[in-house]
Order: C-alpha cells, then structure tokens, then sequence
C-alpha cells in the first residue's frame, strides 16, 4: 500500500524525514493553490473547504500554504475527533485564527512534525520522549 502524505492523496516516501516540506514547498513556489486543486491533494470536496473557511476553522486563502497545512491537519484529525474539538486544539496552539503573532507554533510547521510523526508510527517507529517533546 503507497504511503500517502498525511491529510491528502500525495503518495510519499515514508523513510524521508521532511516529507512535508520536501512535498509542499514546490507547490507553493508559483503562489498557491487554486480551490479545485486542495480539494484534489485533500481528497475533500471544493464545498467542504469552503464551509471550514465560512465556519471559522481555516483562514481565508491569504497566506496559502499555510491554510493548506491547516486543512491537512483537520483533514487527518477529522476521522477521530470531532470538527470543533480539532479547531480548539489548533485555537490553542496558535490562539486567534487572524492573528499570527500569538501563535506558539506555525500551522505549517505544526503539519510538519505531524505529517512527520505519522508517518514513523505507520512504519511501527514509536517516538522516544525527547522526540516528542
């Protein structure tokens, strides 16, 4: 079974440690995606990423790589916690949705070490303490 990056439908080496950023940056390089496109490497529908930005759980499509992280890491999340249980956990990390400067870590760096984690534990690497922490 291909391994996938978490939260979207592109295939990826489990081995690579940053495979998220190896992945997305060059997406990002031209300036972002279009909406057909996130639901295409989300898996999700144009209407459901549209509802999460009416609903408050991503921001409006300004810093976009950074938006697509976010919907990744909902994406991923969705099948074991419920939409504002993931939105509260995320709102406590980076605090208020519009306001970058009272964030304790970046939605796209949060991705990172989440996409990264889950790609060792679905190889049956468990992380040590100081990993995680």
């Amino acid at each position: 079974m291909p391994h996938t990056l978490p939260g979207t439908t592109i295939p990826v080496d489990p081995g690579q440690p940053d495979a998220a950023e190896t992945v997305l940056k060059p997406l990002f390089l031209a300036g972002g995606l279009m909406l057909s496109q996130v639901a295409q490497l989300t898996g999700l529908e144009p209407y459901t990423v549209q509802n999460w930005v009416r609903r408050g759980f991503v921001s409006p499509p300004v810093r976009k790589r950074r938006q697509f992280c976010r919907i990744a890491t909902i994406n991923l999340l969705k099948d074991c916690l419920q939409l504002d249980k993931i939105c509260c956990l995320l709102r406590y990390v980076n605090g208020d949705l519009d306001d970058e400067s009272d964030d304790l870590i970046d939605d796209a760096q949060l991705y990172g070490y989440v996409s990264a984690l889950t790609l060792r534990m679905e190889q049956g690497v468990l992380p040590t303490q100081s990993e995680l922490d």
